[in-house]
């Protein structure tokens, strides 16, 4: 089975019209879905088609040294029972900016290793997440970065974001910091 974690009713039903709609080779019983309330999962039965689309976790996280200071984006991605560990300098940003250069760098990587999958984002950041759902920003500085996210994100069938804790984000900030280190 296939879980997708805090999904909200919109997701879902983007979730179904893949399966239900786009899926030809599906049988009725496999578009069955289960919503437990309680612990906000949605349970997928996985269909085992060839062909079918992976969904792929991607851990995105910015640091700056200083604000604005040497930044770095770090990228963890697990896919296929495989974990990728990505970390880049950035040069000089602020930790917000490094914020929503480290989802723009995950996408590239995910359109360039993982073309046409399901992508799960997870970022650290409310200001990144917010701005990606409702699709605005009001700080003139982000909106390039936004759109930027927006085009990157065009080219997968499904992109999910959902913000996480710090604590839950270890693997992708020691990738960033040890991306600042880098310069």
């Amino acid at each position: 089975m296939l879980f997708l974690n805090a999904l909200n009713p919109l997701n879902l039903v983007h979730i179904v019209y893949y399966l239900v709609l786009r899926q030809k080779s599906v049988t009725p019983i496999q578009h069955l879905l289960y919503l437990n309330l309680n612990y906000h999962y949605v349970q997928i039965p996985k269909i085992l088609n060839e062909g079918d689309k992976a969904l792929i976790e991607v851990y995105t996280d910015g640091a700056s040294s200083g604000n604005p200071g040497m930044s770095g984006a770090g990228v963890y991605i697990k896919a296929g029972g495989k974990i990728y560990e990505y970390s880049f300098p950035l040069g000089m940003y602020s930790n917000h900016e490094a914020e929503f250069a480290a989802v723009i760098k995950a996408l590239e990587i995910c359109k360039e290793h993982f073309p046409g999958e399901i992508l799960s984002l997870h970022s650290d950041s409310r200001l990144v997440v917010d701005a990606i759902e409702k699709d605005f920003t009001k700080n003139q500085s982000f909106r390039p970065l936004l759109e930027e996210i927006n085009k990157e994100a065009s080219h997968f069938p499904y992109f999910f974001i959902k913000w996480i804790p710090e604590k839950q984000n270890g693997h992708a900030d020691h990738l960033a910091r040890k991306g600042i280190r880098m310069q």
